[in-house]
């Protein structure tokens, strides 16, 4: 398996901006790159997506295993481990550079590896071995597709499922993948059915049939819609609803 590197290369002097929820403070690096999810929290002062951030906070009491597929920068991954806090969470992103830059946002926030980890990974089903990545926007790498091949190029990355990590006790998932969502699903599948856990995934509206109909097929419901790139909430039938206040 490809794991993350316990360290990054650090920048000189890079600057700082900050994201802050309920209290609660997470530190990203400035690189002077133009990507749009960087600049909106510096805009905002705020994490990107807070509508589905804050969703999130509201269903979680307990600890347990979170996903990000797709984790970019670590704006949600960060949000995870530093604000809802659950047991672990585990990043995957598949581009060097952003992978890079991932893991020096989890550094400047001191966050340790048994709380956060950072895989450098393709992430897919078990029907394709390899993949190459393309860039939708020039200067949104957030925006990366992936095309899934069954023979190795000279410029492909080797695919994993999600199964083939062996996660345990798995709580939620959030799955940003550019239209490769049905593939990563279909390698989840088992830690999926073992541990029913809330599913977020970003879907244009293309591909929204083949993602309800693989998730209805397993008794999970879709529950609401968030952001403007549209984000969907699936929830198995036995889930409970929202966080309760007393």
């Amino acid at each position: 398996m490809v794991k993350g590197k316990p360290e990054a290369k650090s920048l000189e002097n890079p600057a700082i901006i900050t994201a802050n929820y309920m209290g609660n403070t997470v530190l990203f690096e400035k690189d002077g790159s133009l990507d749009y999810i960087e600049a909106e929290v510096e805009r905002t002062g705020s994490f990107y997506e807070l509508e589905l951030l804050h969703d999130i906070w509201s269903r979680f009491l307990n600890g347990g295993t979170f996903i990000d597929v797709g984790a970019h920068i670590g704006n949600h991954s960060l949000f995870f481990s530093k604000v809802v806090k659950p047991d672990r969470v585990l990043s995957f992103e598949a581009q060097p550079g952003t992978y890079e830059k991932l893991l020096r946002n989890i550094s400047i926030n001191d966050l340790r590896p048994e709380d956060i980890k950072a895989f450098r990974s393709v992430v897919g089903s078990y029907d394709t071995k390899y993949a190459t990545l393309n860039q939708l926007h020039e200067g949104n790498p957030g925006a990366t597709s992936v095309e899934f091949l069954r023979e190795k190029t000279k410029n492909s990355y080797k695919v994993y499922a999600l199964d083939d990590f062996d996660i345990k006790d798995v709580s939620l998932v959030k799955i940003d993948v550019e239209g490769a969502e049905v593939e990563v699903l279909k390698g989840a599948a088992r830690t999926i059915l073992n541990f029913k856990p809330h599913i977020y995934v970003e879907a244009e509206r293309e591909n929204l049939r083949e993602v309800v109909g693989w998730m209805n097929a397993r008794d999970y419901r879709l529950i609401r819609r968030f952001n403007h790139t549209p984000t969907y909430l699936f929830s198995h039938l036995g889930k409970p609803a929202l966080r309760e206040f007393f």
